[in-house]
This record gives structure tokens, C-alpha cells and sequence, in this order.
């Protein structure tokens, strides 16, 4: 089996983030901007929760909806062969490791991307009721939603890889029906995957504006300033990771429908793209290929919209 080398381009947009980070984002923490004192006086009352619940809420759904993406990519893998599934297995493993090791080596206190999302988060609530409770279990909060959205990550690449797993040896056996099958198929893998992204950016931005609830006044403002920017960064970053993991499958596609064009002008005579050809994002119209860019940024958009989401009662 060739090795496939796709499975690191998933990654790129994840890497090429944390460098920036780590370049251009300042090194002191979101804390540190404001004396200690100042910040004890903007804290509200003790007993105030933060809408914790809001959080869990969001998570809650967004562990569904990757739980159903998993399953309906699963699902297509197992309809391929025992050779297919065992090289699909493989990739899957491959996927694994790469976005493992990915997250381990992110998990780390001298990385930007760590403190935005981790230790700022943490330390704002310090002296709060909540502190005791989530010092040591904020990492599990964010880890078990985290390792479910990488989970369908994988299944979705390994999924949409199952459609042209003997893409070689496929064209002369191409149909139209089997090449709407995969248009199809892939055309909602890219959908579901843009739901569960989605989902994540409104989980992390639902996190990262709690602390901004145990605060009022200035304080409220600046953490609500920090995490817009927070989820901004992120939904940017779903946004590349979901054209990364669909784009070269999408040129697969189309390498297998041009060559399935070209067996049919032998056959009929005709160089015209088919209708129903046509009016798929691979070729298509305005309205198909609009709806393709609104599903491809809509983890962006969402990441954009995170001021309007923490307005809402939570």
C-alpha cells in the first residue's frame, strides 16, 4: 500500500497556527495585564456559578453529534471489503498518531496556544468558589469534548478516504451511479464534519466567556474582549482543518468524474458536462458552489459570532 502521505495535511493548518502563535502572541498571561488587586475588586459575589452548566450543555451536544458522525463513517468504511478495511484501519492508526502526538505536544505550559486556552482560562478563576471545584478537573472538562471532536476528525478523513480507496482501478468500473453515490456520500461527510467544528466553536466559546460572569465592570469586558478573540482564532483554524481534510478528497472526485466524462464522450459522441454533474460543487453553479463556501466557513463564522453567543443567558 502507498503511504498516505494525506493524512499529514489534516494537520498543517493546527501547526502552522501554533507557530504563529507562539511568534506574535505576547508572552505574559491575560491576568497579568491588570495588578491582582484590581482584579479582586472587579470579582461579583462568591457565590456566584459562572454558568458552569452552559458549558457542560454545549458539550453534551457536541459529544452527540461527533458520536453520529463517527457512526455514519463507520459505517461506509465497514460497507468496503476486508483488504480495503484493513488498509483503512491503517490510516485510521495513522490519523491517530499524527493528531495524538499533535495534542500531546500542544499540551504544553511554554506554548501560546496553551496558555490562550488552558491556563488563562484557569487562572481567572482563581479565588473564586468555582476554583477548588475546577483546578483539577478543568482539564478533563476540556479534554473528553476535545478527544470526541478529534475522534471524528479521524472517522470523517478515514471515511472520506473509504470512497477512493481503489481509486486506480475504479474508472473502469465507474457509473453514474456509483459516482453519485460518492458525490453524495462525500458531500454530507463534509456537512456533518462542519456540524461538529461548528458545535466546538460554540462549546469553546461558551468556555472561554464563563470567567467574564464571576467579574463585572471592566474586568467582564476585557475577559469578554479576549475570549471573542480566542474563539475568532479557532473557528479560523476548524475552518482550515475541515478544507484539509476534504480538499484532496474533493480532487479526487474530480479526477474521477473527468475520466469518467471523457469514457462517456467516447461512448456517446458528447463533451458536455451532464446535468446532474454539473450541478454538484464539483463543477456546479452559483447556488451549489455558495452553499459549499457557507458550509466550509461556517466554523468561522460562528467563531466571529462568539460576541452574540456570550450575550446569551447560560
Amino acid at each position: 500500500m502507498t503511504f498516505p502521505w494525506r493524512i499529514f495535511v489534516t494537520i498543517v493548518p493546527l501547526v502552522m497556527a501554533i507557530l504563529a502563535l507562539q511568534f506574535f502572541v505576547p508572552e505574559n498571561g491575560l491576568r497579568a495585564t491588570m495588578p491582582e488587586e484590581w482584579w479582586l475588586s472587579q470579582m461579583k459575589s462568591p457565590g456566584y456559578s459562572g454558568g458552569y452548566i452552559g458549558y457542560a450543555t454545549a458539550a453534551s451536544v457536541h459529544i452527540l453529534i461527533c458520536v453520529v458522525v463517527i457512526v455514519f463513517n463507520l459505517y461506509h468504511i465497514w460497507t468496503c471489503d476486508q483488504a480495503a478495511r484493513n488498509r483503512l484501519l491503517v490510516i485510521a492508526t495513522l490519523y491517530f498518531f499524527t493528531l495524538g502526538l499533535l495534542l500531546v505536544l500542544t499540551n504544553h505550559p511554554g506554548l501560546a496556544a496553551y496558555k490562550i486556552t488552558f491556563l488563562n482560562i484557569r487562572e481567572l478563576y482563581e479565588g473564586t468558589q468555582l476554583f477548588d471545584a475546577l483546578k483539577d478537573m478543568l482539564g478533563v472538562h476540556v479534554m473528553v469534548p476535545t478527544i470526541f471532536g478529534v475522534a471524528a476528525v479521524i472517522a470523517a478523513a478515514t471515511g472520506a478516504e473509504s470512497l477512493f480507496v481503489d481509486f486506480d482501478r475504479e474508472t473502469s468500473n465507474l457509473n453514474e451511479q456509483a459516482l453519485k453515490q460518492k458525490i453524495a456520500i462525500l458531500k454530507r461527510g463534509f456537512q456533518s464534519l462542519s456540524v461538529v467544528l461548528v458545535s466546538t466553536v460554540i462549546a469553546a466559546a461558551i468556555a472561554f466567556h464563563l470567567p467574564a460572569r464571576l467579574y463585572e465592570g471592566d474586568g467582564e469586558k476585557l475577559i469578554n474582549a479576549y475570549a471573542d478573540e480566542v474563539t475568532i482564532f479557532w473557528g479560523a483554524i476548524f475552518t482550515l482543518t475541515l478544507l484539509a481534510t476534504y480538499l484532496p478528497q474533493l480532487f479526487r472526485l474530480r479526477e474521477l468524474s473527468k475520466r469518467y466524462m471523457k469514457t462517456q464522450e467516447r461512448k456517446a459522441d458528447e463533451s458536455a458536462v451532464p446535468e446532474w454533474l454539473s450541478d454538484t460543487a464539483l463543477f456546479g453553479n452559483f447556488k451549489s458552489h455558495l452553499t459549499t463556501l457557507f458550509t466550509l466557513l461556517a466554523p468561522l463564522i460562528t467563531g466571529s459570532l462568539s460576541s452574540v453567543i456570550q450575550s446569551l443567558p447560560v
